[in-house]
């Protein structure tokens, strides 16, 4: 059994804090952002009432399409490091007021296709 670890720790990122996430994760499908569009953020995300072309909950409108997207989450990745991204720290399940999507966590086989997708330099 593998147990996820999740911790926060100082001196990463401009927020202050990383994540300190597991080294090794299998991902669900391809790691590039139009799958993640398609597989994730287009079903999960970007909804009436969350992050979709009308809404700007949590002041994220993710748009209805891939490009729109992509240029949303700019200010919630850090390119190259997924652990101090603002956009992991909203998906890893730490049970908080920020876990999206609400009501409960992404597969940790989909967390890891946007991890890894971050992790090589989140290019479109």
């Amino acid at each position: 059994m593998r147990i996820a670890v999740l911790l926060l720790v100082a001196g990463c990122g401009a927020e202050g804090s990383c994540l300190v996430l597991p080294a090794d994760c299998v991902p669900q499908y391809d790691p590039v952002f139009d799958e993640i569009w398609d597989n994730t953020l287009s079903v999960s995300c970007a909804l009436s009432g969350c992050h979709g072309p009308d809404d700007r909950s949590g002041g994220l409108s993710l748009g209805d399409n891939p490009d729109n997207a992509f240029d949303a989450l700019q200010r919630y990745i850090t390119p190259g490091d997924a652990p101090c991204s603002r956009l992991m720290k909203h998906l890893e399940p730490t049970g908080g007021r920020s876990q999206m999507p609400p009501g409960g966590a992404l597969l940790d086989e989909e967390r890891c296709v946007v991890r890894t997708w971050i992790n090589d330099g989140a290019v479109r």
